[in-house]
């Protein structure tokens, strides 16, 4: 699905050359006109330069930004399997990094159904206005000329080349070929029923090989979303100690941490680490082999003394 299946002849002429990049005086109109077309699919073509070049997003304090793969969603990015499981601490981006992939994937492919199912539905609808609506309108005119939405509603688009994407709190109804769930370990700790529905009709009704994400922060030892990241790790440890291979079918297991967020650090200056604080620092420098800034402890521990 990483192939842009879009018709670059059917955009509109002409098309405006890149301003970096002049051509040659002596080449007629029609010339000038094929090259940008090859540029363009050359560009196109490529998922990995779409995704930081292409979509604008609306962040957390209500500025309009180009999007651009963080540290945590590029390592997501090339890592993602068939079937896969993220256990996360806030704001690492995974489930805006998600929607604008299957954005991408339907946009640039024929027939693909996405669907993000949101634990309710103020935030499935702030994913599809913040995310994906925002993203899709602010193309440029020349590819929405293309990849047009016939279908524009509060909760999904369906373009001219079959495929659509939509937000719900239950994708029973329907056959996806990308499903996301986003805050699953929250559904599962405040609305177990859901969360068996989700599991039973929305996930057990992909077929094998399609692209499934499911992310959520902790929210306690029990509950579906407990489950699946404890099978997730289990396997994973299995993959590692015998070289086992996951089965298209099996969840692979995916952990970022807050301090993989680049974000989480604060002035150290007059913060003060308590012993146990400094005992826990020290033990998972230990066990992970990494090594903290003063910057990031002062965040935890600020964070830590609020909560």
């Amino acid at each position: 699905m990483n192939e842009a299946a879009i018709d670059l002849s059917l955009l509109p002429d002409p098309l405006t050359y890149p301003a970096t990049d002049t051509p040659p005086p002596s080449l007629s109109q029609h010339e000038l006109i094929h090259q940008a077309k090859l540029k363009l699919k050359e560009r196109y073509g490529s998922q990995r330069w779409r995704l930081d070049h292409l979509y604008y997003i609306v962040n957390e304090k209500g500025q309009e930004i180009l999007f651009q793969m963080n540290l945590v969603q590029k390592i997501l990015y090339y890592r993602l399997w068939f079937f896969n499981v993220v256990l996360k601490s806030r704001q690492h981006g995974v489930t805006t990094f998600i929607a604008l992939l299957y954005l991408d994937i339907c946009l640039f492919n024929s027939n693909i159904h996405a669907a993000l199912i949101a634990h309710s539905r103020e935030e499935a609808e702030g994913i599809f206005e913040r995310v994906i609506k925002h993203a899709h309108n602010r193309l440029d005119p020349a590819l929405l000329f293309v990849l047009s939405a016939p279908t524009d509603s509060k909760r999904k688009l369906a373009f001219s080349n079959g495929s659509s994407i939509r937000v719900t709190t239950s994708g029973r109804s329907g056959t996806y070929q990308l499903v996301h769930v986003s805050e699953y370990g929250k559904v599962s700790a405040k609305y177990p029923e859901k969360a068996r529905e989700i599991k039973t009709g929305t996930l057990n009704a992909i077929h094998p090989g399609q692209l499934v994400t499911i992310e959520s922060t902790a929210e306690g030892r029990e509950g579906e979303f407990y489950d699946l990241c404890e099978l997730a790790r289990k396997l994973q440890q299995k993959a590692k100690g015998n070289g086992y291979k996951l089965s298209i079918m099996e969840p692979k297991f995916h952990f970022f941490p807050w301090y993989r967020n680049p974000l989480n650090v604060v002035d150290p200056r007059g913060v003060v680490l308590l012993k146990y604080q400094q005992e826990y620092f020290e033990k998972i420098e230990a066990e992970l082999g990494i090594k903290l800034t003063a910057e990031q402890k002062a965040w935890y521990v600020l964070k830590w003394n609020v909560q």
